[in-house]
């Protein structure tokens, strides 16, 4: 077909150069065909993969990328409109200086500690170069992809564009693949074909969608040997009590969210009906629904998360953000990116700034570049004063789900292994509380070592020399995590009406960002900042935290690590005391 053989001459010689007054004049389809014309006769550019890792050869269906339960249906149709996202490199200066201004606002022996940035200041702090900006468009304007929206400073470039020229762009034809294992059974756009840009483009972006990167779809982790459940199940109360938390907020205006992804919505009848029973100081509380919800189709996923967060802080608001990354809405979109670009473009006065993140990947499934970017995104939200906590995934060293790894290098999780979130693992039982058998944790192959945890890391690797599994089979100089950890079994929830129990980290994160959330309700109330990124605190801090020093992560054919007093790759530096992290939180500026 035309399009197939337009699609050919971009794979050959390449170029998104072409005269853009003509182009304003032209067609679509003629637009297009002036644009490989040029690319042909005109520039003689190199294509350069996008590839996750160094080295050539990389084929995402080979390596695994297509996995999961993803699979490949029609191609999409030529006029169909797809969503497009250019991720522009930001400002290398910038990049240095944000960084800079996030560790020095989050570390408590820092006069700056508090000084939150405001988004406009964060924003163009990191705003691309303008010839960066000028490359990206005159490359769109060329394959007459028209009609695209900047972000406030450039760095994102994104909206609709027929399919075909998606396709020209990239280099790849696209698909609809759909994961018929979710119980919403998400479709999305994608291509299992390595992109290819053109050599000047490449060297100004940092990532393109669509690509072939597939969203994680969580579920929660069905556990094989499962603790029995204490007595009739995790509830509100016995989590208030074990973490010593006596406030329920409500004193300032500050707020906590959830970020939910790709078909997990919850009930409000379940959420009042599980107030009634396990939460009455939350019951008629509602949180405020940012984006889309399917209340006739809740997930466990999503109950958990709400319920939890809104009952360890019943008082505190709440806001449900939902990004689909799938069809009808924005249907090439990659839902974290999307969720992170949200926060970008919402006001400091009203974006909440406590998330809690039950998403994770398998690290080594997720592109470089990609990674690099979205730990950016996360330090500008630190930088804000935003705290990001995520759940590390319930596949103990073996990432998500340990699947894949028998006998080779184990496999950190993504974002947990970002040094820029907080990221929570898994206990189970009470007094004492045993690092749960799923918690993933370990060491990042992306992200060294942040100099925040360098003496607890540094302490765990000489405590547990005798203990460590053999060294080809983790990068003990790589980020460390989890940071902290909670509960993670045996859950009280109700979902579609009915009682369920809930398992995994995904039950962890809302807990502990419910306790930052109260935390930063209290510091508000007395006219000072919110904490924002906490792990220069957590680990300045360890003895504030119940030390976890039993159980092990097993996963990849191993017994995995195990906990032990301090920090660890199991629990982070243990769960939570809200009185003793109160009392030091007031007590800073």
């Amino acid at each position: 077909t035309n399009r197939d053989k337009m699609l050919d001459a971009k794979r050959g010689i390449r170029s998104g150069l072409a005269g853009r007054s003509l182009i304003g004049m032209l067609s679509h389809s003629l637009a297009v065909c002036i644009a490989v014309f040029a690319c042909l006769c005109l520039c003689r550019v190199a294509a350069v993969p996008v590839r996750p890792h160094e080295g050539d050869g990389f084929s995402p269906a080979e390596n695994g990328m297509v996995g999961g339960c993803w699979q490949r249906g029609e191609r999409v149709q030529a006029e169909e409109l797809v969503h497009f996202r250019v991720a522009v490199k930001q400002s290398e200066t910038g990049l240095k200086k944000l960084e800079e201004a996030l560790l020095e606002n989050s570390d408590p022996s820092s006069p700056q500690y508090g000084q939150h940035l405001s988004l406009d200041s964060v924003q163009e702090l990191v705003a691309p170069p303008l010839h960066a900006l000028q490359t990206v468009r005159q490359w769109l304007d060329g394959a007459g992809a028209t009609g695209l929206q900047e972000s406030s400073n450039g760095d994102f470039i994104s909206g609709l564009v027929r399919a075909d020229t998606a396709e020209v762009l990239l280099g790849v034809k696209l698909h609809r693949f759909e994961c018929a294992a979710a119980a919403a059974r998400p479709t999305i756009i994608r291509t299992d074909e390595t992109p290819r840009l053109p050599a000047f483009v490449s060297d100004v972006v940092d990532f393109v969608t669509p690509s072939y990167r597939f969203p994680a779809v969580k579920r929660i982790a069905k556990v094989v040997n499962a603790p029995p459940p204490i007595d009739t199940g995790v509830t509100p109360s016995m989590l208030r009590k074990l973490y010593n938390i006596s406030a329920n907020g409500g004193k300032s205006d500050t707020s906590q969210g959830v970020a939910s992804f790709l078909g997990n919505y919850f009930s409000p009848s379940d959420l009042l009906s599980f107030q009634k029973q396990f939460s009455p100081e939350s019951e008629g509380r509602t949180p405020k629904v940012v984006g889309a919800n399917k209340p006739k189709s809740p997930t466990l996923e999503a109950s958990l998360d709400l319920q939890y967060l809104m009952s360890v802080a019943p008082a505190v608001s709440t806001e449900f953000w939902y990004t689909s990354g799938s069809q009808p809405h924005n249907p090439g979109a990659e839902p974290f990116v999307e969720f992170l670009a949200a926060l970008s473009r919402t006001p400091d006065k009203t974006v909440p700034k406590v998330f809690s993140i039950s998403y994770a990947d398998d690290e080594d499934q997720v592109e470089v570049g990609y990674a690099r970017r979205v730990s950016v995104e996360l330090q500008k939200a630190g930088a804000r004063g935003l705290s990001m906590l995520v759940a590390t995934g319930d596949g103990g060293v073996g990432g998500n789900t340990d699947q894949r790894c028998n006998g080779k290098p184990f496999i950190a999780t993504f974002p947990a292994s970002s040094p820029y979130i907080t990221a929570v693992g898994g206990t189970w039982n009470q007094h004492p509380e045993v690092g749960f058998q799923i918690s993933s944790g370990g060491f990042s192959n992306v992200f060294a070592r942040p100099q925040y945890q360098h003496k607890a890391v540094h302490s765990f690797l000489k405590s547990a020399a005798g203990t460590l599994p053999s060294k080809h089979r983790y990068n003990a100089t790589g980020r460390a995590f989890p940071d902290v950890a909670a509960q993670s079994a045996s859950f009280c929830i109700k979902v579609k009406g009915k009682d369920d129990q809930g398992y995994g980290t995904s039950a962890a994160a809302p807990v502990v960002a419910a306790v930052i959330a109260l935390l930063n309700d209290e510091r508000v109330a007395k006219g000072k900042s919110t904490l924002g990124f906490v792990n220069p605190l957590v680990y300045a801090h360890l003895a504030l935290f119940n030390d976890v020093t039993a159980g092990h992560n097993p996963g990849c054919g191993s017994s995995g690590f195990s906990a032990l007093a301090g920090w660890d790759p199991v629990t982070g530096a243990g769960t939570p005391d809200f009185g003793k992290l109160l009392e030091l939180v007031l007590s800073l500026p």
